[in-house]
């Protein structure tokens, strides 16, 4: 499945030290998080108004000899002159987290992953999680041609609040992050 338009996306990962597979549309408390794998959920949220479109939830195994305070990806960004893309791979298996071309005048598409749950499927919660502390803002080609980095940290800003009350970040906060 192809993902076309222009988007924004969050990774938020949790490494944590068992589990619902993803065959449910209304997810509980607590069904996230695998405790014995390495968690990823991919937010994708539209580029003008921050709205939570959809979100990717994939496990894998745990990387024991990584670092800890480091995440265990390699990025691969092509600047879009015209044509480019993000490829975000997972380091220990050289697996593909994420994969999208970057088209100008926003007409890329997400190859990876190609399985999206819609926004209605993420229960939301009356608790706001605040931005970690330890977050971290990919700017490869925005700054500062397009955006000054206040501008650029102020729209990161707003689309992680189109988020922050969901159940699934609510679980993520409950573990370490790495």
């Amino acid at each position: 499945m192809l993902k076309k338009g222009i988007l924004i996306f969050i990774l938020v990962i949790g490494i944590v030290s068992p589990s619902i597979l993803l065959s449910q549309y209304q997810f509980k408390a607590n069904e996230f998080i695998k405790e014995d794998s390495m968690n990823l959920a991919i937010f994708e949220l539209d580029f003008q108004s921050y709205e939570f479109n959809e979100a990717n939830v994939t496990y894998y195994p745990l990387c024991d000899c990584c670092d800890y305070y480091n995440l265990p990806f390699s990025i691969e960004f092509v600047s879009p002159t015209d044509f480019g893309h993000i490829n975000f791979k997972y380091i220990p298996e050289n697996s593909t987290l994420f994969y999208a071309t970057i088209v100008w005048m926003g007409q890329g598409e997400i190859y990876y992953p190609d399985q999206f749950l819609p926004a209605n499927s993420f229960e939301r919660t009356n608790n706001h999680i605040p931005l970690l502390e330890n977050a971290q803002y990919y700017d490869r080609w925005l700054i500062p041609e397009y955006y000054s980095w206040t501008q650029y940290k102020q729209k990161a800003d707003s689309a992680w609040l189109s988020i922050d009350s969901l159940l699934i970040i609510n679980e993520f906060a409950e573990y370490p992050y790495r």
